[in-house]
């Protein structure tokens, strides 16, 4: 009894402080990015932030607490239409918005949505700040334009999965002591990942050449789905 008593204080501690510093990393990442960066247009935004929170309540669990879902491609395909100097600062304030998940709301947790917040918010700005760099090098009409469009993309998408890797493997070890069991799929998950990374950025590049076919991407994300 005083063994389990113990760790219910430990993880209860640990998941405060846990919470408390990926919450200030979070914060800390949408400052830098608000000083530095414009926001995106905003009928733009609210559209792919509507894709990206729709299909982040629906992840699905693929292994030992880890969850996935096309939203690496909504926020890659995003970064893509919003620009250079809008895509990090676009793509984070979006993922605020996959904090919150419908099993957080129905058991009423603070900690994970907290947590989460962070995480996502860090992720989102790091990898979107990679793809930048590879979109100051794609000038529209050029004809390496798709090229650096595709590497910047798959870059990107390689960083969001190993940030977010890093961020839920060490909050697992952190608060409930266990290492996080995943290697058994990261084979798969990997490949996932950069494959819709790539599409994503490939469809946010056609939406700078015309908006009119926003509806059809928003079909393929369904499709990803």
């Amino acid at each position: 009894m005083a063994r389990r008593t113990s760790d219910t204080r430990h993880e209860r501690r640990a998941k405060a402080v846990l919470a408390a510093v990926y919450a200030t990393l979070g914060v800390g990442v949408l400052v830098v990015l608000i000083i530095r960066e414009s926001f995106p247009p905003i009928g733009l935004w609210l559209a792919f932030a509507a894709a990206f929170a729709f299909l982040d309540w629906r992840s699905v669990e693929v292994n030992d607490r880890m969850l996935m879902s096309p939203t690496i491609m909504v926020a890659l395909t995003a970064g893509v239409a919003f620009g250079r100097g809008s895509a990090a600062l676009g793509v984070a304030t979006m993922a605020v918005l996959g904090a919150v998940s419908a099993r957080d709301v129905k058991k009423r947790r603070i900690f994970q949505p907290v947590a989460n917040f962070g995480q996502m918010v860090v992720t989102a700005g790091g990898s979107l700040l990679v793809l930048e760099a590879f979109l100051a090098k794609a000038t529209i009409g050029s004809a390496s334009y798709w090229t650096w469009i595709a590497i910047g993309s798959a870059a990107a998408a390689v960083l969001y999965a190993s940030i977010n890797y890093v961020l839920v493997a060490f909050a697992v070890r952190t608060v409930f002591r266990q290492n996080l069991k995943v290697w058994s799929h990261l084979g798969e998950l990997l490949p996932s990942y950069v494959a819709m990374g790539f599409v994503g950025g490939l469809l946010g590049a056609t939406i700078t050449r015309t908006e009119v076919v926003l509806p059809l991407v928003f079909v393929v994300f369904i499709i990803g789905y």
